[in-house]
């Protein structure tokens, strides 16, 4: 059996290492679950983590995981996300139970990101790997909301913790404190919206900022054409690959046509995430046009168009190319 790594002295989250990672937007008292989590093994094999941003819920886990692992972290953590960015499937589920069907260095840490309505099977699935595994494991399960999940798997954890994120207005203040301009700070927590890992990273470039605010927040969901829908797929699909390779961006590359299946895996993965915040200005552009009651707005026109948005979620959920989302939004 190998030997075991020595644990790493646990890092804390300061302002410094943890800058651009979302995680610095959190509250302190929210911080200060996940530090107390990290450096104190959780009783029982289920911890849950609810919060309404994704990719600040799956930052935390990690960090748990490599915090608790140490130099283990490699070879005993297992993030259970599909590579496609659709919903977790029971063969996803069945690859993870034969993947941790063995002694680990440590202890199994698994990312479990729970997607609105899993698919049936899903939970039986993280139920059977609670009960039957006979090795040292953590499933870390994220979610936006424990009430949707099954009292059978919530009465399971050994914990239950919220991750609040700070208001816009405190986001803002914070990147102004970091030295970027009262302008700056504004547009990039704006644009980011409901992924606000991302607003250090828009704050960094004005270019790169103006860019996203065209792909992501330029049009009028009333008035878009599939020949607009097409264009902008494009336009988003070149934005992920900059986001994603931010350090060595080269900002002519927003001049470039990007196709997604050129991308890489982890931009493909940025660009889903995109999209996914593409919809979130496109209902914000729909619920404000029923807040101001704009002349001509029909309200039966702004349930379809959200009823669109609705099916255009859902389509990115599957394991296919995200234009087929766009061609399900324009139809």
């Amino acid at each position: 059996m190998p030997s075991k790594s020595p644990k790493k002295k646990p890092v804390l989250l300061t302002p410094e290492n943890i800058q651009g990672t979302g995680l610095e937007f959190l509250k302190e008292e929210s911080l200060v679950r996940i530090e107390i989590l990290g450096e104190e093994t959780p009783n029982g094999s289920l911890l849950i983590l609810e919060s309404d941003f994704e990719d600040i819920a799956h930052t935390a886990a990690q960090w748990i995981a490599a915090t608790l692992l140490g130099g283990d972290f490699p070879a005993d953590y297992h993030k259970v996300v599909p590579d496609a960015g659709g919903e977790i499937t029971v063969q996803d589920m069945d690859g993870l139970l034969a993947r941790v069907d063995y002694h680990p260095l440590s202890r199994h840490v698994v990312l479990l990101p729970c997607y609105a309505g899993a698919r049936p099977g899903v939970m039986d699935r993280l139920l059977m790997l609670l009960e039957d595994t006979k090795v040292p494991l953590l499933v870390v399960l994220c979610t936006r909301d424990s009430g949707t999940l099954p009292d059978t798997v919530v009465g399971r954890a050994s914990a239950t913790v919220a991750l609040e994120v700070l208001p816009p207005d405190l986001r803002q203040e914070h990147l102004s404190k970091l030295g970027f301009s009262s302008l700056a700070s504004r547009e990039s927590v704006e644009i980011a919206g409901n992924q606000p890992h991302l607003a250090a990273i828009f704050a960094k470039s004005t270019q790169l900022r103006a860019f996203a605010k065209s792909a992501l927040m330029g049009q009028d969901p009333a008035r878009l054409s599939i020949v607009g829908l097409l264009k902008n797929y494009a336009n988003l699909c070149a934005l992920a690959k900059a986001v994603a390779n931010f350090a060595d961006y080269d900002p002519k590359s927003f001049l470039k046509e990007v196709r997604y299946d050129s991308l890489s895996a982890s931009e493909q993965e940025c660009a889903r995430k995109l999209l996914q915040l593409w919809s979130y200005h496109q209902r914000s552009h729909i619920h404000a046009r029923i807040k101001r009651l704009d002349p001509g707005t029909a309200v039966d026109d702004c349930r379809e168009m959200l009823e669109k948005l609705d099916a255009f979620e859902r389509t990115l959920r599957v394991p296919t190319p995200p234009i087929l989302a766009f061609g399900v939004y324009g139809a």
